[in-house]
């Protein structure tokens, strides 16, 4: 089904081919064996990162909201998203990008019927109602 897709939105996936993998103690040259050491290292790549308490102090000034600005201007960044929203943000989205983590690319959004995306409108909603962030 990928083949297909890629194919409707003409985009070519060029591989990126190793020879070998030369670590601090190591040489890998087996192909089965770069494979799992790109997929170990990119699976680390980015890691949970807790915030460190010992600085809280020294930024919550920072932080802090200022007085002189008023918390109504913020009201309507919660507001829900308008499916016409949707449609342009995805119309405006550059082209030719690598996906995220997801592997949906901005091509792959430009071609969802309306239903569809009304379904994903209502889990955007939904997220921004329940103040979570997919992972």
């Amino acid at each position: 089904m990928s083949r297909i897709i890629d194919s409707i939105l003409k985009r070519n996936n060029d591989c990126i081919s190793f020879e070998k993998i030369i670590l601090p103690d190591n040489i890998i040259t087996d192909q089965e064996e770069i494979k799992e050491a790109t997929r170990n290292h990119f699976s680390k790549w980015s890691k949970e990162n807790p915030p460190n308490q010992d600085y809280q102090k020294e930024w919550e000034g920072y932080y802090t909201p200022l007085a002189k600005i008023d918390g109504k201007i913020y009201e309507q960044l919660m507001m829900p998203f308008e499916l016409k929203e949707l449609i342009n943000i995805i119309a405006e989205a550059p082209v030719h990008k690598a996906p995220g983590p997801t592997g949906i690319s901005n091509e792959m959004l430009r071609h969802l019927p309306k239903i569809a995306l009304s379904y994903l409108l209502e889990l955007m909603n939904a997220y921004v109602k329940w103040e979570k962030v997919p992972k």
